[in-house]
């Protein structure tokens, strides 16, 4: 049980990971991933599944840095921004599909297009996902 939910958790921080990537690419993902500096910061990067962690009930974050002084810092987030506790504005939600649309390499006239099909769904007595494909 506790290995199913430590695979889980690493697949669920992964999935995180990638969405992380498509927020970034709207300052720049490209010049991120190529500054030395980022590289060599990710480096020193590790990540640790806490067994007590209340996943998949609740959807926590906990980050402890260690400072090359030796003094720990640390943060902890009760919930994630879009979950139950903090939902995301309709306005928020939008950007956030248009810019995982364009990490994923959609241009902006495709995506719009999505989106209203998308938005067209909601009401659709039955749905039908060919405007979507290419």
């Amino acid at each position: 049980m506790a290995l199913e939910q430590a695979r889980s958790t690493i697949f669920d921080q992964s999935q995180d990971i990638e969405l992380q990537k498509a927020e970034l690419g709207l300052i720049g993902q490209s010049t991120l991933a190529h500054d030395r500096a980022i590289r060599a910061l990710a480096s020193k990067v590790s990540y640790v599944v806490d067994p007590d962690n209340p996943y998949p009930r609740q959807f926590t974050g906990h980050v402890r840095v260690t400072l090359s002084s030796g003094e720990v810092r640390e943060a902890v987030q009760g919930h994630f921004r879009g979950g139950r506790e903090e939902p995301m504005s309709a306005e928020d939600l939008e950007a956030k599909f248009m810019a995982n649309c364009a990490y994923g390499g959609w241009n902006e006239a495709r995506a719009r297009s999505a989106l209203a099909a998308l938005g067209r769904m909601r009401a659709a007595p039955k749905v039908i996902l060919d405007e979507l494909r290419e």
